[in-house]
């Protein structure tokens, strides 16, 4: 089967034409990848930092913005802290590279988090999907293009909560009975935690150094917190 390349912008390529690295924020699709040299792509440590999507012969890779992995990192800061300042035990796996061969899929998330599972996990050194269980919250950063296609991808691994930061919002989705992702008000995880309080911080980002705004969100966590600590 013969590899196909569909690109919005030429990636750049090595002295033998083989493809290195994406055009920042831009895309690149391989049709007819098969899932050996998937993981043979993804173990290569100059691919460290692109995120890859595999689907079924299908492999998408792409090199993040900054201002994405800004948003992405800070989000995490943010959940981190709420779960310091509740005492509410986390795991942060940040961006594994979550994959099963029976379903021919494999992703990355830009954060995700044991917290119901956290116990069952805690000191697990290699997960196995196939019987260990998804993370029990994922994140999505969307800034160039939407989730597309991913979200399809997250519900055959059967996370059972996503967030997507999309058009200056935080929106939080639950996986359905029926494999689809429907909206809600508030987390399942934190069920406590004020959606609209994470959204006037990201908003925030640029006005006002990452620090503190850290600082002001731990500090609100802190005083709203119902053992007054």
């Amino acid at each position: 089967m013969s590899t196909v390349l569909e690109t919005p912008a030429p990636p750049a390529t090595g002295a033998d034409g083989d493809i290195l690295v994406p055009v920042a924020g831009e895309p690149v699709v391989l049709h007819g990848v098969s899932w050996k040299l998937y993981r043979k792509l993804r173990r290569m440590p100059e691919n460290y930092n692109i995120r890859m999507i595999y689907d079924r012969g299908v492999l998408e890779f792409m090199s993040p913005l900054r201002v994405h992995e800004e948003i992405a990192e800070f989000l995490g800061d943010l959940v981190v802290i709420w779960a310091l300042e509740r005492d509410i035990e986390i795991a942060a796996c940040g961006k594994m590279t979550i994959r099963r061969r029976d379903l021919d899929r494999g992703f990355e998330p830009d954060n995700c988090y044991y917290i119901q599972h956290e116990a069952q996990m805690r000191g697990t050194k290699k997960v196995n999907f196939k019987s260990d269980p998804p993370p029990d919250l994922a994140i999505e950063v969307e800034v160039t293009r939407a989730l597309g296609k991913k979200a399809e991808i997250y519900a055959a691994f059967r996370v059972p909560e996503l967030w997507i930061w999309s058009g200056n919002a935080l929106k939080v989705f639950e996986l359905s009975g029926g494999g689809q992702y429907a909206p809600r008000e508030s987390s399942i995880c934190f069920p406590q935690l004020p959606i609209v309080k994470l959204e006037d911080s990201v908003r925030r980002l640029g006005s006002m150094g990452r620090t503190a705004l850290l600082r002001s969100f731990r500090d609100w966590a802190r005083a709203d917190s119902p053992t007054g600590r």
